[in-house]
Formats: C-alpha cells, structure tokens, sequence
C-alpha cells in the first residue's frame, strides 16, 4: 500500500465532515451574532474566503483558515473534521500532585524530626529514672 491511497482513504473518511464544514462554520458564525466582515477581521482570513465558505463554495478549505476560524468561533477543529482531540493537557495536574506530594513529604519530615525529639526526651527519663531509683532505694534503706 503506497502513501496515496492512505491519504485518499483519510479524505474519503473525513468527506462528509468536510461537506458540513462550511454549515458548521455559518451555525456558529450566527449563534455569536457576528457579520462576514467582523469574523474576516477577527480571524485574519479574508473576506472573500470567508464568503466564499459562507456561501457553501469552497470545495477545500485551507487549514490555517479552518484554525483561525475555529478560534475566534470557539469551535474545535478535531471535532469539525471528526478527528480524535489530542490528550488533554497533564502539566496542570501533575503539577497539582508534585505539590500534593511535596506537602506530604514536608509533613513526614516533620513528623520524624517530633519523633527524634520524644525519643530523646525519653532517653533522658530514661537516664534520669535509673539514676534516681538507686537513690531511693538507698534513702528508704
């Protein structure tokens, strides 16, 4: 199987995604209540294309237009050409558990650091208990 027939497969695939692009695209445009000229502004592509696809003319539309488009309608272009969206970004929530982590080893420190400190404190009662029982025993005797 040569490369050619792997993309015709995936825009055959994407075909009826494709021809419902341009409705996609004029839904949105209406829902926010913005004219050709204002989304032609916003976006950066020009008015003529973004008239075109409005008209449902434009057979192949270019990606960077799709992008721009999708941008300022909010639209996502994975979901307008059934593509998979990519993995949702994880540095925010591994960060969230580096921090979660960092908290718990800063408790444990100082959890080993009160335990130091009783087992001193119990060596010196400790000390201290076997220094005064001879006493004692040698007062009371």
């Amino acid at each position: 199987m040569s490369g050619d027939e792997t993309i015709v497969s995936a825009i055959q695939e994407m075909s009826h995604y494709i021809e419902k692009y341009p409705d996609r695209i004029r839904k949105a445009k209406e829902e926010k209540g913005i004219t050709l000229r204002e989304l032609s502004e916003a976006s950066g592509v020009p008015l003529s294309s973004v008239s075109t696809l409005n008209a449902g003319k434009q057979a192949n539309p270019l990606l960077y237009n799709g992008a721009a488009l999708c941008k300022v309608l909010g639209l996502s272009l994975d979901e307008l050409f059934g593509l998979s969206a990519p993995p949702e970004d994880q540095t925010e929530r591994l960060h969230e558990i580096e921090l979660a982590l960092a908290r718990q080893e800063g408790a444990l420190q100082a959890a080993e650091a009160r335990l130091k400190l009783y087992k001193r404190g119990y060596t010196r009662l400790l000390i201290i208990n076997s220094l005064l029982i001879p006493v004692i025993i040698g007062y009371t005797a």
